[in-house]
This record gives structure tokens, C-alpha cells and sequence, in this order.
């Protein structure tokens, strides 16, 4: 029958501790050290009032010196409530079960103690009212989406009306996938198989980017949030969902600025090192081209004679027999101020950018460039 006993109380998942007339522990299941965070060897003849928040020890003290003197409790047989500590000082709800007895004269108490906090949590959320929850809804920044088994929308909040263009009139009982750019709706509709066979979708419980759809068909990219609940045998799903164009932007300058001073490092350890004049302005030419991804570079100098724009005989050139007559020309062709890109720079002292040449007379070499698949062009 002990061993019996031993099992049940080593198995089963509510605490059960006892104690003696003094209040200290005498034995401690699994179950306590889990729920509490004491090991055995720490609890052991240690005070009771360990596992109670300090403002009810007080309490405690009289109940236990009244069970002592008397062997009476207003709890014994019943359950209730309370309040319990764990070791790392946080509180948690809690039922106890209360029971005392006699051997040799000697008084002890043990308890059966079940942690409670995620039923209180989820009557907590059951009893809020729905003002509560529409002010919550109505009022944050961050869009929040709820959805049933087959993908259709069944809440929708101020915040996604703003943040997709859509109204909550256009959105209830519609399909996600109209927020969802298309690239993503395969893995979309298996997050959706997944939560129906009773599986958790891969994003639940994470914060993941992706990209989402507004109403006019342009993307942005969001921060979702993903939970996922059942009631009865339906499931459901909600998304958190916040806009994080502006961060994304800024992180874009950021690594810009990063990438841009490593640039200047790379070149200013270069002009350092290097024999010639030449030598550096190569290696600057090239690591340029290489920081922005152009294909060809050119470097000019200055005929102080004449006051022309020369060809400095320095390139970078991804595919030199591709530009090989590109190169020949711009080479033998003068630029004078105003004339040309690298002419409207010397004459403005300014970088100058022509996003379409095709669209910009003034740019000679238009027609050759066009027929290498060149489009665009900046002077510095």
C-alpha cells in the first residue's frame, strides 16, 4: 500500500506537501518543486511561509497556532483559494486542499496544492467586458486580425482598416489572402491545413516578418504575431500585425551609412599604401562601383588648358568587350562645362543623376549606351 501510495504521489501533477506542528516542511513531491521552483533539498525543514506572499504570513501564523492548540480549521475538507510564491518572487493563484492529523502526539498538516493560473487567466479573459475589449481594440496602433479554420475573417480593427485600406464592412467573412501578396498564399493556405489537423501553424507563438497587401495592390512590410486558439471543435487564429516601413527604412540608412563608411576605410587604408596616384584612384574607382553595383566607371581629369573634361584612361568595366566601343568613344570625346553629364557637374560643382537617358537629349552617348542595356547615369 506504501508504495502504492508513493507512486500517486510522485505522479501526480498537484503538489502535495506536508508539514509539522512547527510549520516546516517534511516532504516535498515533484509536482511542488515544480510548481513552486524549490528542490527537495532546498525546502526541507524550512518555514511554510516561504510559499506565501508576505502579506498573508500573518494569517497563516494564527491559523497554524489555532490548528495546534486546537485541531480545528475553518478549511480543513474544503478548497479554496489563495495565493501562493514561488522562488523566484512571483505570485500565482492557487487551490488547497487542507487536511490535519495526530501520530504520537504529534500534529501535522499536508496540503494538496494545484496551480491555477491559466484557468484564472482564462476566466479573467472570459469576464472582461466587451467595452474593455473594444476600447483595447479601437485604440492601438498595431492591426489585430482574427480568422476561423477556413481563412476567413471574423474580427478586424480600426487599426487594419488604416493600415490596409480596407474596411471592417469589406473584410468580415472575407478570405486573408486578399491582404496576402500572392508569392505567400501556398504557404498561407498550409498554415491553414496545419491548424485543421490539429497542428500548430510554424509561426504560432513566433514574431515574424513578411510582406502584406494593401487595398491599391502595394506591398509593405509587417511584423506578425501569430496565436491560435480552439473553441469546441472550431479553430481559430489572430495576427498582430504592425507596419514597419519606417524601421525598415532606417535600417536601411543605417547599413548604408555603415557600408558607406567602410567604403572610405577601404580607400583611405588604399591611398595610404599605394606608389601612385593612379593606383589610388583605380582602386577607389573600382571599390565604388562595387559598393553601388554599377557595371561601368569612368574617371575624368581636368585639361586646365582648356578647361575640358579628359578621359583620366581609368575604368572599371564588368565586360570589357561589351563596352570596348563605349570606351573608345568616350575616350576620344572632350567634355567642356555644361556639356554632357560629366559637363553639368563641372559647371554646378553638384552630383548629377539621369534616372532614363533615353528621356535626356543633352546625354551623347545615349543611343551606344541604350544598345548596351545602359540606363541610367550619375557624375560625381
Amino acid at each position: 500500500m506504501e508504495s502504492i501510495l508513493e507512486a500517486i504521489v510522485g505522479s501526480t501533477s498537484d503538489a502535495i506537501v506536508t508539514a509539522d506542528a512547527q510549520g516546516q516542511v517534511i516532504t516535498w513531491n515533484p509536482a511542488a518543486e515544480q510548481i513552486f521552483g524549490y528542490s527537495e533539498d532546498e525546502i526541507l525543514r524550512q518555514p511554510l511561509t516561504l510559499l506565501i506572499p508576505e502579506r498573508f504570513r500573518a494569517a497563516h501564523e494564527a491559523g497554524l497556532s489555532r490548528v495546534v492548540r486546537t485541531g480545528q480549521t475553518k478549511i480543513i475538507g474544503q478548497t479554496v483559494q489563495l495565493t501562493g510564491l514561488r522562488k523566484s518572487g512571483d505570485e500565482f493563484p492557487i487551490e488547497l486542499s487542507l487536511a490535519t492529523w495526530v501520530t504520537d502526539g504529534t500534529r501535522f498538516l499536508s496540503g494538496i496544492i494545484r496551480d491555477v493560473s491559466d484557468r484564472e487567466k482564462a476566466l479573467e479573459n472570459l469576464t472582461q467586458s466587451e467595452e474593455r475589449l473594444r476600447a483595447i481594440m479601437d485604440s492601438t496602433q498595431d492591426a489585430i486580425i482574427c480568422a476561423d479554420e477556413s481563412g476567413h475573417v471574423v474580427l478586424w480593427n480600426p487599426a487594419a482598416e488604416k493600415m490596409f485600406g480596407r474596411p471592417e464592412t469589406d473584410m468580415l467573412g472575407k478570405p486573408l489572402i486578399a491582404i496576402i501578396p500572392e508569392r505567400h498564399h501556398v504557404a498561407h493556405d498550409g498554415g491553414i491545413r496545419r491548424l485543421n489537423m490539429n497542428k500548430e501553424p510554424r509561426a504560432v507563438g513566433k514574431t515574424i516578418e513578411l510582406s502584406a497587401l494593401r487595398e491599391d495592390g502595394s506591398e509593405f512590410p509587417i511584423e506578425l504575431s501569430l496565436g491560435s486558439w480552439t473553441i469546441g471543435e472550431r479553430h481559430y487564429f489572430s495576427g498582430i500585425i504592425r507596419n514597419i516601413t519606417d524601421r525598415k527604412q532606417a535600417e536601411k540608412a543605417v547599413r548604408e551609412k555603415t557600408e558607406f563608411l567602410q567604403l572610405t576605410q577601404v580607400i583611405t587604408r588604399a591611398a595610404n599604401e599605394a606608389v601612385s596616384v593612379k593606383t589610388v584612384m583605380q582602386l577607389a574607382l573600382d571599390q565604388v562601383c562595387a559598393h553601388t553595383g554599377w557595371s561601368v566607371g569612368h574617371l575624368y581629369t581636368l585639361d586646365e588648358s582648356t578647361g575640358e573634361l579628359v578621359s583620366g584612361g581609368i575604368w572599371h568595366i564588368d565586360d570589357a568587350d561589351k563596352f570596348s566601343t563605349f570606351r573608345r568613344v568616350t575616350e576620344t570625346a572632350g567634355t567642356a562645362k555644361g556639356a554632357s553629364l560629366p559637363g553639368r557637374v563641372l559647371t554646378s560643382g553638384s552630383p548629377a543623376w539621369i534616372e532614363d537617358i533615353t528621356e535626356d537629349s543633352r546625354f551623347r552617348r545615349a543611343q551606344l549606351a541604350i544598345e548596351l542595356g545602359v540606363r541610367g547615369a550619375l557624375a560625381f
